[in-house]
């Protein structure tokens, strides 16, 4: 089944989800950020498959598979990530509806107080 998420995720050509920012990376799993799979939300995997929790004893079976679909799809901020690209007034290109992909953090931030 786990197996089953990661392939899904790399056949449709979505990202892994961030570990979000007020959690600090698993250490226990990922050594340092040279790590390929620094940073990625091994819990989100666990629940796509349909489990409460990752065990860090599946890492050692599912890393090749990891690190393999996080090299085709990566690792990205969940929130925002998907926004409808729609062309800009001046014809200059396209902009993304609402947001680009950001962090939950950014998502506390008022925005009144950027202006």
């Amino acid at each position: 089944m786990l197996l089953q998420a990661i392939n899904r995720r790399v056949t449709e050509g979505r990202p892994f989800n961030r570990v979000p920012s007020r959690i600090e990376p698993i250490t226990r799993h990922a050594v340092d950020e040279s790590d390929p799979l620094w940073g990625i939300s091994l819990r989100d995997v666990a629940a796509e498959a349909g489990f409460n929790h990752f065990r860090g004893e599946w890492l050692a079976v599912l890393r090749p598979a990891l690190e393999q679909a996080v090299a085709q799809v990566g690792i990205d901020e969940p929130i925002g990530r998907n926004a409808t690209l729609v062309a800009r007034a001046d014809d200059q290109g396209d902009v993304p509806v609402g947001s680009l992909a950001i962090t939950e953090e950014e998502t506390k931030t008022n925005p009144l107080e950027a202006l």
